[in-house]
């Protein structure tokens, strides 16, 4: 039997202001990571849609054993957007239900604040995910919760498309680089502003760099 999604709050609700998005595309052809990533112990994402980490999760968890799983989001609605993205995710048969009911659920959110169109779930498959999968969801902004004290490991983090100017990326890559708790092996997967383009980045030696 394929996983299910089980999500839980791990935080007190602190909500902030945000785009909201019902739907992400990103990641959608991220395939490369189940090739080249290996020996990670979590993963820490910006929840944005939903669905683009359910993508990332399903090719990391194929190599990997992600003993923690954990979604923030400033936004308090885009957890909760996470909570019904996963119940369509559970109970849709195939692919084509999952993108029936995902473009349903679309249609009847604020989805004119996404910046999508529903097209985008049309090209949509259904991940897969090998276990069941119990996901933490925090209210917050993500650099806050990164700079909290966590179990030492190598992460998987996701960024989305938070990073817009080269002073964003400059100031990441220095906190996580000089973050003992995120150890070698560590990576980094950032959109682009168009959310069509991504790239990987490695810690080794205390630096990201591509690979």
């Amino acid at each position: 039997m394929a996983g299910r999604i089980y999500s839980v709050y791990d935080s007190d609700r602190n909500e902030g202001m945000g785009v909201f998005y019902p739907v992400s595309n990103e990641m959608a052809e991220s395939k490369d990571m189940e090739k080249s990533v290996r020996g990670l112990d979590g993963y820490i994402g910006i929840c944005g849609g939903g669905t683009q980490n359910i993508s990332i999760l399903s090719r990391l968890s194929r190599h990997n054993d992600l003993e923690k799983i954990v979604l923030v989001d400033r936004n308090y609605d885009q957890l909760e957007n996470f909570r019904k993205v996963s119940e369509i995710f559970n109970s849709s048969e195939d692919s084509k239900a999952y993108r029936e009911k995902l473009k349903k659920h679309f249609l009847s959110s604020k989805g004119y604040l996404s910046g999508y169109s529903s097209t985008v779930i049309d090209s949509m498959e259904k991940p897969v995910l090998k276990d069941d999968t119990v996901v933490k969801l925090v209210n917050s902004d993500i650099y806050s919760y990164l700079g909290k004290k966590k179990k030492a490991g190598s992460y998987a983090i996701y960024m989305s498309n938070a990073i817009r100017i080269p002073a964003d990326l400059k100031y990441t890559l220095n906190a996580l680089s000089a973050d003992d708790e995120i150890k070698d092996g560590s990576i980094l997967i950032l959109a682009d502003q168009t959310l069509k383009n991504y790239y990987l980045l490695k810690k080794e030696g205390r630096r990201f760099a591509t690979f």
